[in-house]
C-alpha cells in the first residue's frame, strides 16, 4: 500500500455495550503505536456507556495519538453511518479495524463499505449466533469486504474463509511482571476478586454480590473456609475517578485465589491465561453466547454460589496452561502492519 508510517492513521469501529469492544480496540491502537515507533494515530468510534471514562484514562497514556468519537448507546444506524462516512471522507486512513460485528450493529457499515470499497478492512472476530450469521448472510459479506479476519477465540465463525486466521486470545496482558493485587490480608487468607463487567447495572449487581459475600464471610457462624475469604470488588462505573479503575486487569490478578464475574470474552481469557480459578456467569446476550464459556447462569442463589466457592478454593492438581501466553495484542498489531506492508 505504501503508506507513510509518519502519518499512519487507523480507524477502529467498536460499537457495543460494556467495556469489551472498546478496551480491546484501544489495546490494539496502543499496540499499533508501539509497533510503528509512536508514529501512528487512531480514531475509535464507540457507543460504550463507559467511553468518557476510558477516553480520560487513555488521554493520560496516549495523549493525542488516540481520539474517541463517542455515540449514544442508543444511537440509530443512520447516525453511525453518517459519522463513519464523514470520518473516512475527511481523513486518509491506512485501515479500518472492525470489532466483532462485520456489518455494524444495525447494518450501518454495508452502505459505507460500498462507498469506500478501496479502504482496507480488518475484522476482529469473536463468536456470533448462528441465526444472525445465516439470516443476514454474514459470511459472504465478510468474504467480499474484508482483507483479513482475525478469529480471536475458537468459537469464532469464518473458519473457511481464505483470509481467516485463528490467533491467540486477544486480551490485555501486563508488559512487566504482575504487580500484587490491592487487597492486603493474613498469610492464610483466601483472596476472592469479584469483577464488574457488562452494563452499569450488571456492575452494580456484582458489587452488591461482593458486599453480600463479604458480610456472610464476616459472620461468627460462617464456615472455617469462608471466614478465611476476603472478597473485594473491582470494576467500572460511568463516573469513575482516575484511581478507581485501570487496565490491564491481568496486572492485578497476582495473589488472588479466585475470580468471580461474567463470562464475557475478556474476563474468561484473562483468567485462563493467568491460570486462576474462576466462577463466571453466563449472561443473556443478543450477540454473544456466553454459555460457550460457562455453564453457570445468572442469577444464582447465594447458597449455591457459596458451595461453588468452597469447591473452587480446594487445592487442585497442577496443570499447564495450553493457551499461548505471548503478547497477543502486540502480535495482532504486527500482523495488521504486515498485512498492509508497512515496515515496523
Amino acid at each position: 500500500m505504501g503508506a507513510d508510517a509518519t502519518r499512519l492513521s487507523f480507524l477502529h469501529y467498536a460499537l457495543g455495550g460494556g467495556l469489551g469492544h472498546l478496551v480491546r480496540q484501544w489495546g490494539i491502537a496502543h499496540a499499533l503505536q508501539k509497533q510503528s515507533a509512536g508514529k501512528s494515530k487512531s480514531t475509535i468510534v464507540t457507543t460504550s456507556e463507559f467511553a468518557p471514562t476510558v477516553a480520560k484514562r487513555v488521554a493520560q497514556l496516549d495523549h493525542d495519538r488516540v481520539q474517541f468519537k463517542i455515540l449514544s448507546p442508543n444511537c440509530l444506524p443512520d447516525e453511525a453511518k453518517k459519522l463513519m462516512e464523514d470520518l473516512i471522507a475527511t481523513e486518509r486512513f491506512a485501515c479500518l479495524i472492525v470489532d466483532v460485528f462485520p456489518r455494524g450493529l444495525g447494518g450501518e457499515l454495508v452502505g459505507c463499505f460500498a462507498k469506500y470499497s478501496n479502504l482496507p478492512k480488518v475484522l476482529v472476530a469473536r463468536n456470533l449466533p448462528a441465526a444472525y450469521l445465516q439470516n443476514l448472510q454474514i459470511e459472504p459479506f465478510v468474504r467480499s469486504n474484508y482483507k483479513q479476519v482475525f478469529r480471536i477465540e475458537p468459537y469464532a465463525p469464518f473458519e473457511k474463509l481464505p483470509q481467516s486466521q485463528l490467533t491467540c486470545p486477544v486480551v490485555f496482558q501486563p508488559e512487566t511482571a504482575n504487580e500484587p493485587g490491592s487487597v492486603a490480608g493474613r498469610q492464610d487468607e483466601r483472596r476472592v476478586l469479584v469483577v464488574g463487567s457488562g452494563t452499569s447495572s450488571e456492575c452494580n449487581a456484582l458489587r452488591d454480590l461482593s458486599n453480600k459475600l463479604q458480610a456472610i464471610a464476616s459472620k461468627s457462624d460462617a464456615s472455617d473456609d469462608l471466614r478465611l475469604c476476603n472478597f473485594s470488588y473491582y470494576g467500572p462505573t460511568p463516573d469513575l475517578n482516575d484511581d478507581q479503575f485501570s487496565w490491564p486487569l491481568s496486572a492485578r490478578l497476582n495473589g488472588f485465589d479466585l475470580v468471580i464475574g461474567n463470562a464475557g470474552y475478556n474476563l474468561f481469557w484473562e483468567t485462563k491465561l493467568a491460570q486462576i480459578p474462576a466462577i463466571l456467569f453466563a449472561r443473556r446476550r443478543k450477540y454473544d453466547n456466553q454459555v460457550l464459556r460457562s455453564e453457570v447462569r445468572w442469577p444464582i442463589q447465594v447458597n449455591d454460589l457459596l458451595g461453588m466457592i468452597g469447591s473452587k478454593l480446594q487445592p487442585a492438581p497442577e496443570s499447564t496452561c495450553s493457551i499461548p501466553r505471548g503478547n497477543s495484542i502486540d502480535d495482532l498489531a504486527a500482523s495488521i502492519l504486515n498485512l498492509l506492508k508497512i515496515a515496523n
